[in-house]
């Protein structure tokens, strides 16, 4: 069921996608187009400078449209409304989200990975610049489109975003916060620099990715639980 409700999600947005480019073909084609401006910018600048921050954060406000796409439309057909009447659990329903949100964040983390390879290619590079300017980054703006699930099944497609921000910025403070509570108390996580994840701080560096990886599926799964008690809970 949940195999059949993601591809309801797949071949709406599709078909969504077809209807839009008919009724607003001129706006659909300098959206795309503006998108992949500033992505080959993102690359320009990860070529210039090391840092593909810009790239990868582009690349997921494009590609997490989708998710979003499909709770509009779900909206436009009562979908929503009409699975609350059949036997199909609110379980099988955010799971299905769910596994589209991890869906679109293994492909955005492979794109990443392969520009990030490609710009090193003939540079020296250590592990360490690719868990921090790709991996740890994919992590956080996973976790932050991951809020836009629980929080629409709560307010709605029209009145969602507001909250969505607030708890975007409040999630980013808190990784801050953590960030500099660690490196509070191990300040030569600071001097380490790329050296974790070789040498000396190679056991350092790999307990501090697995406590990353750890916190981020711990978080992930509180969000996905809050997503099925919501929808659970809702009255139409």
């Amino acid at each position: 069921m949940i195999k059949s409700l993601l591809y309801k999600d797949i071949r709406v947005y599709i078909n969504g996608m077809k209807n839009s480019y008919k009724k607003m073909k001129t706006y659909n084609i300098f959206i795309n187009v503006f998108y992949l401006f500033l992505m080959l910018t993102g690359i320009l600048i990860g070529k210039l400078n090391g840092n593909l921050s810009i790239f990868i954060i582009v690349l997921n406000l494009f590609m997490f449209s989708i998710l979003t796409a499909t709770f509009n439309m779900d909206q436009e057909l009562n979908a929503e409304r009409y699975l609350a009447t059949t036997p199909i659990s609110s379980l099988k329903v955010v799971s299905s989200k769910f596994i589209l949100l991890l869906l679109i964040s293994i492909f955005n983390l492979t794109v990443d990975t392969i520009v990030f390879f490609i710009l090193k290619s003939g540079e020296g590079y250590a592990f360490f610049d690719y868990v921090i300017s790709v991996l740890l980054l994919q992590m956080i703006v996973t976790l932050i489109y991951s809020i836009e699930i629980p929080l629409i099944y709560k307010f709605g497609v029209q009145r969602y975003l507001l909250p969505f921000l607030l708890s975007g910025i409040g999630l980013i403070i808190i990784i801050a916060l953590i960030i500099f509570a660690v490196l509070k108390l191990f300040p030569k996580l600071i001097k380490i620099d790329t050296l974790v994840f070789a040498g000396t701080g190679k056991f350092i560096g790999y307990i501090l990715l697995l406590t990353a990886i750890l916190s981020f599926l711990i978080i992930l799964l509180g969000i996905y639980i809050l997503s099925v008690r919501i929808l659970k809970n809702k009255e139409y």
